[in-house]
């Protein structure tokens, strides 16, 4: 562990808490003037709770589409899947709602939209690089343009964060990709 660095945040606009999700989801939608919100959830909510049909209601045909398959550890492969559904949901918002992996893989899906990722391999062209005073960036290329707000479901802290977390199937290393042009309104 380093004992000297810094910490970036990234462009968060707000925190909304004490009310329903639902209702903050569908309100920072409309605020944002979002036609196409594409949800990444939890399976376990989507699957064993009514949150998340509460949330497509609230949004109605704002509603674009739901992922819910971001396994642990968010490996590429879920996220380019992710990606691959969101782009063909033209999505204009990620709404994520889960825990870290999830949240992870809507800021990890915001960039593959950005630069057109396509594939696992692609990400390897995005990997961070050594900034001045020992920051991590991205590699240079086009900043995400679909904006992504969070209900965070566990205590990551994910949620404040632009780095996302994104594991390598084939090295088994998380990688982390960090962006703080990333917009994450919760």
């Amino acid at each position: 562990m380093p004992s000297a660095g810094r910490v970036v945040f990234g462009h968060m606009e707000e925190a909304v808490f004490g009310r329903p999700a639902a209702q903050a989801v569908a309100e920072v939608a409309r605020r944002l003037d979002a036609r196409r919100v594409f949800l990444m959830v939890s399976g376990t909510l989507n699957q064993t709770t009514a949150e998340i049909d509460e949330i497509r209601r609230a949004l109605g045909n704002r509603c674009a589409g739901t992922f819910e398959q971001m396994p642990p550890r968010t490996p590429r492969r879920a996220v380019i899947e992710a990606a691959a559904a969101a782009r063909e949901a033209a999505a204009d918002l990620i709404a994520t709602i889960g825990g870290g992996s999830v949240t992870d893989g809507g800021k990890a899906v915001q960039l593959c939209l950005a630069r057109d990722i396509r594939t696992p391999e692609g990400l390897d062209d995005c990997r961070p690089v050594i900034q001045p005073a020992a920051s991590l960036g991205l590699a240079p290329g086009s900043a995400p343009t679909v904006r992504q707000v969070t209900v965070p479901t566990t205590l990551s802290g994910g949620e404040f964060s632009a780095i996302a977390g994104v594991t390598d199937e084939r090295s088994k290393i998380a990688v982390q990709w960090r962006d703080p042009a990333a917009s994450i309104p919760c």
